[in-house]
C-alpha cells in the first residue's frame, strides 16, 4: 500500500478549522497569517458550523501555518469574520539582554514599552506548533495549567 498524501489547502481568513484532540474536536477561526483565534468549545463529534460560530473565543495566538495548509485540521468552511474578531491582538516581548518589556499591536512592527502589569494580561509573541497547540487546548479544556503558557508567561 503506498503512502497518501493529504491534500493541501490554502489558507483563507475566515476558515472555521476542527483541531483533532484525543476526547474529540476543539476548534479555531483562521485571522490574519499567522493569527489564529480559538474558541472556547470543545465537542466528541465534529459540530456543524452553526453550532461553532456563536461559542466564545478562548485565545488568540499565532500558528505555524503547516496544520492549515496540510490538512491537519480539516476546514469546516469559510465565513464572513464577525466584529469580535477585528479587534486589535497585542503581543509582548522581552529583551532577552536588557529584560526590557514592550507590546506590540499584531501586524503593526512599531513596539512600545510595556509594564510588567500589561504584559501578563497578553499572550508572549511567539509562533506555536500543532503539538503545542493541541496540548494547550487539552489542558484549557481539562482546566489545568499548560506547561508552555506557564514558560512563556512574563
Amino acid at each position: 500500500m503506498k503512502n497518501e498524501k493529504k491534500k493541501r489547502v490554502k489558507r483563507r481568513v475566515g476558515d472555521l478549522i476542527a483541531i483533532p484532540l484525543e476526547s474529540g474536536y476543539a476548534y479555531g477561526r483562521v485571522l490574519r497569517m499567522p493569527l489564529v483565534a480559538f474558541y472556547d468549545l470543545k465537542s466528541k463529534n465534529l459540530l456543524p458550523p452553526e453550532k461553532v460560530l456563536p461559542a466564545p473565543i478562548a485565545f488568540r495566538i499565532l500558528v505555524m501555518n503547516r496544520p492549515i495548509v496540510d490538512g491537519s485540521w480539516p476546514v469546516l468552511g469559510n465565513f464572513d469574520l464577525e466584529a469580535r474578531f477585528m479587534v486589535e491582538t497585542h503581543f509582548f516581548k522581552k529583551d532577552s539582554f536588557t529584560g526590557a518589556l514592550t507590546r506590540q499591536k499584531f501586524g503593526d512592527s512599531h513596539e512600545e514599552p510595556a509594564t510588567l502589569e500589561a504584559c501578563k494580561k497578553l499572550e508572549r509573541k511567539a509562533v506555536w506548533s500543532l503539538i503545542h497547540v493541541v496540548d494547550r487546548l487539552a489542558d484549557h479544556f481539562a482546566g489545568r495549567p499548560n506547561q508552555f503558557v506557564e514558560s512563556l508567561k512574563v
